[in-house]
């Protein structure tokens, strides 16, 4: 109600949070066919944990790309040759693009939102801080430059994929990943067809594998919390129950994760 003084002025919000925050405040924080509310403290909120997290990625790979002098057209590597780690966040790119043209056919622009927010937050909290080291390699080296190649096709793809609901940050990181690197590529995001899925580029089993690392890791942080035990603070084994067999199977291959995630020496599985 205008005469009660209780609306906010878009124009401000705009200019103060950006229209891509006031954008996916409204598409994800509540789906279409409930009550919507719409709050200032909300904006800030989606700004930081989303459009933060993606804009802070962003930054981290131009300023070591930059560093390196990285050319996508010069530097490539083949899928086969890439560590399990760029295998995984491919995978999970390209099951996310297929989950948000399913939302998106369907009109569930909500759930559209929350596969991309949960996606960023893997891309910034596992896979950028489990390959930071790498990228302060040198390019010359396989393990580096397939951290470049694999951050620079997910960013690319990302920025297509986010590009109908926050134009203008996506629009920033395609001319200067793309354009900037290509004289032929179209000289904007919203030219561009939209991503499809690359089957060739799929990995369930991998996916799973990462999956049930990633929440082992995640218990064994609450439990830590629980327990007051900060992470510096070495411990002599992790026991882990886990009654299936193939779970069992994929923390064995990757418990040295786990160990470095939890500074933990040795981890044990238990089949109950």
């Amino acid at each position: 109600s205008k005469s009660k003084g209780n609306v906010l002025d878009c124009m401000k919000l705009f200019d103060t949070y950006g229209a891509d925050a006031v954008r996916w405040f409204l598409y994800s924080s509540t789906a279409p066919w409930h009550t919507r509310r719409f709050f200032e403290d909300g904006i800030a909120e989606t700004q930081s944990r989303f459009l933060g997290t993606l804009q802070n990625v962003y930054s981290f790979f131009v300023m070591y790309a930059n560093t390196e002098n990285f050319d996508p057209n010069r530097h490539t590597m083949p899928l086969a040759s890439r560590p399990e780690l760029d295998r995984w966040i491919l995978s999970r790119f390209n099951r996310v693009v297929g989950d948000v043209r399913t939302a998106m056919d369907i009109f569930e622009v909500t759930r559209a939102t929350q596969a991309m927010e949960t996606f960023v937050d893997e891309l910034s909290n596992w896979y950028v801080r489990r390959s930071r080291r790498r990228f302060w390699g040198s390019i010359s080296d396989p393990e580096t430059l397939s951290a470049f190649v694999t951050l620079w096709e997910v960013l690319a793809g990302f920025a297509k994929l986010i590009a109908p609901f926050t134009p203008f940050i996506a629009e920033t990181i395609y001319r200067n990943l793309i354009v900037r690197a290509d004289a032929k590529a179209y000289p904007s995001v919203h030219l561009c067809d939209y991503p499809a899925v690359v089957p060739a580029q799929l990995d369930e089993a991998l996916e799973r594998r990462m999956g049930f690392v990633m929440r082992v890791v995640q218990l064994g942080r609450a439990a830590r919390n629980e327990d007051n035990l900060k992470v510096r603070q070495p411990l002599a084994e992790m026991k882990v129950v886990a009654p299936d067999a193939a779970d069992r199977a994929a923390l064995d291959a990757m418990k040295t994760i786990v160990m470095e995630e939890l500074n933990v020496k040795t981890v044990t599985m238990l089949a109950d």
